[in-house]
């Protein structure tokens, strides 16, 4: 008979693999000896998930009975619950006294809470509904916090501290007011990566904040949602690497921090409606990058303005001033959903002419084609021929064109 070496080995060792494991699976280690029982009980690590429990109700009785067994001298460094069955009778009572207790225990660094996307329906609905505690926004050991689908409508009353917390993100959650974010972000001192996509508000009034200052320890940000208020955008301004996904709402924020540290940038343009009217994409765009001293790489989708080429030309021919990151520090450029209209010539032109010391450009016509469905694009080939040439005489190190037929959406013809 083999010999069971993991039985040999200490306590604590036995417990931190135990941790890797879901909370419920390390629960049945408990069959193997009288000593697996305590042990599993020091794991400093919890997983609940709804999915490996037949109803929520067992779901619940699990996590009471895992809570209630614990040694309260014994810290809790990761919790995570996971509710994503749309059936579910969730009930946000257990939750919120789970993550009390696990804030209380000490050293909670990670923290990772699901619910499923009907628990924001009903919060809009039922406004009795049990909203998350505010509790863990004062959780001074926290690293990583993790919400989805999630009301957080009133986070005001309860001091919000999070000096350690490095990693945010958050999907598909709700807030009393955008101010409330603004308040949350500011709590963040060292935070290093944020990731926020499908914000709710309540009220989505813009506040004035004057005194705010840019998360120094930013690293990366991606956004995808329609709320870019010029505050929100003064926290990010520190940031090397930003991600953003926006509509049209974005277009009328004119006022920019300066994005000192900035040196690549992935912008995806969301639309209903192909254009905004008086509004261009690609004169916001320049006005942005003039506030991006150093930015190093641009990768844009879905950036055509439609029928607004006299709105672009004004611009250039009112503010000549190139950006500075064009003229010495752009080196990549990739342009994505290009359908060969003339504003995204003229654009792909000035480009080329302004940026000095580029050596990659990619030009691809893949890309998110959903709302532009049954209309066909025709690209000029002596239009592309012109590019390519300005290209080879920019002294480009690589120049990319991608042409590809999105059969369901887009047709190019190339003539």
């Amino acid at each position: 008979m083999a010999a069971d070496r993991i039985s040999e080995l200490p306590d604590h060792i036995v417990s931190h693999i135990l941790s890797f494991l879901p909370t419920k699976l390390a629960a049945t280690t408990t069959i193997l000896s009288k000593r697996w029982k305590s042990v599993w009980h020091s794991v400093l690590t919890l997983d609940f998930d709804d999915q490996t429990f037949k109803d929520f109700d067992s779901l619940t009785n699990f996590i009471i009975s895992t809570m209630s067994s614990r040694d309260i001298k014994l810290p809790i460094h990761s919790f995570t619950f996971k509710c994503v069955n749309e059936s579910s009778p969730y009930d946000l009572k257990v939750l919120n006294l789970c993550v009390i207790l696990a804030v209380q225990y000490g050293k909670l660094e990670n923290l990772s809470l699901h619910m499923p996307l009907h628990s924001i329906v009903k919060g809009l609905r039922n406004p009795n509904v049990i909203h998350l505690s505010p509790y863990i926004f004062s959780c001074k050991t926290l690293q990583v916090l993790d919400l989805n689908c999630l009301i957080l409508k009133d986070i005001s009353f309860q001091p919000l501290d999070l000096p350690l917390l490095k990693t945010l993100r958050w999907d598909v959650v709700l807030f009393k007011s955008i101010n409330h974010v603004i308040e949350l972000l500011s709590s963040c001192p060292i935070l290093e990566e944020l990731h926020v996509r499908y914000s709710v508000f309540v009220d989505t009034t813009i506040p004035e904040q004057n005194n705010l200052k840019a998360l120094p320890n930013l690293v990366k940000a991606s956004m995808h949602t329609p709320f870019y208020p010029s505050t929100l955008l003064t926290l990010l301004s520190g940031v090397k690497n930003l991600h953003l996904e926006t509509n049209e709402v974005i277009i009328s924020c004119t006022e920019f921090p300066i994005f000192y540290n900035l040196t690549s940038i992935e912008l995806i343009f969301i639309y209903k409606d192909q254009t905004v009217p008086e509004k261009s994409k690609l004169v916001w765009l320049l006005k942005f990058l003039k506030h991006c001293p150093k930015l190093q790489n641009i990768t844009i989708q879905d950036c055509d303005d439609g029928d607004q080429s006299d709105i672009f030309d004004k611009y250039l021919k009112d503010d000549p001033i190139v950006p500075t990151c064009l003229s010495s520090q752009l080196k990549t450029f990739c342009l994505i959903g290009f359908k060969g209209t003339e504003n995204e010539l003229k654009f792909l032109t000035y480009i080329i002419q302004n940026s000095k010391v580029i050596q990659t450009m990619t030009v691809s016509s893949t890309g998110s084609a959903v709302f532009y469905k049954e209309k066909t694009y025709t690209i000029d080939k002596n239009q592309i021929n012109q590019i390519l040439m300005k290209l080879s005489s920019s002294g480009f190190t690589t120049w990319k064109f991608v042409f590809d037929r999105c059969v369901n959406y887009v047709i190019l013809d190339i003539l």
